[in-house]
């Protein structure tokens, strides 16, 4: 099995005007890299996020992240549990699937968030939870290393 992390990006075309994009997250990757291609997509059409087991909160993350960063979108989520069989033998992983749209969603689906308010949202870099003293921080060079 195949131990490095991987992301998959599958475009796939519904329309003329309307792509679809699927963003499989996984627990390797990053959820920058996630988050940056899910804004690049945005405004081309919807994009679906999925992830099984561990890298289900970070499917979470990325789209907490991107709803603060670009106004309008719909949020629609699926989760569930998967089928038994696989290479965990017979062991249930949560699943999850989000759908990210600036178009309006099915309000009426389980699962459905309208976009957020003004004050909800993000402005600038300065919003990223103090991404400048983490950088900063991360920078610095540990004694005896």
């Amino acid at each position: 099995r195949d131990s490095a992390p991987r992301v998959v990006f599958v475009l796939s075309i519904r329309s003329k005007d309307l792509a679809s994009l699927d963003v499989r997250v996984t627990s390797g990757g990053k959820v920058h890299d996630f988050v940056s291609t899910t804004l690049e997509a945005l405004p081309r059409g919807e994009v679906r996020l999925s992830a099984v087991g561990a890298a289900v909160s970070k499917a979470v993350t990325v789209a907490e992240i991107t709803k603060r960063r670009l106004a309008g979108l719909h949020q629609c989520t699926r989760i569930g549990l998967s089928e038994p069989g696989g290479s965990s033998a017979g062991c249930r992983q949560p699943i999850i699937s989000i759908t990210l749209s600036l178009a309006p969603l099915a309000s009426d689906q389980p699962g459905y968030q309208p976009p957020l308010s003004a004050e909800e949202l993000v402005v600038g870099r300065a919003a990223e939870g103090g991404d400048g003293e983490m950088k900063a921080r991360a920078g610095r060079k540990r004694v005896g290393s």
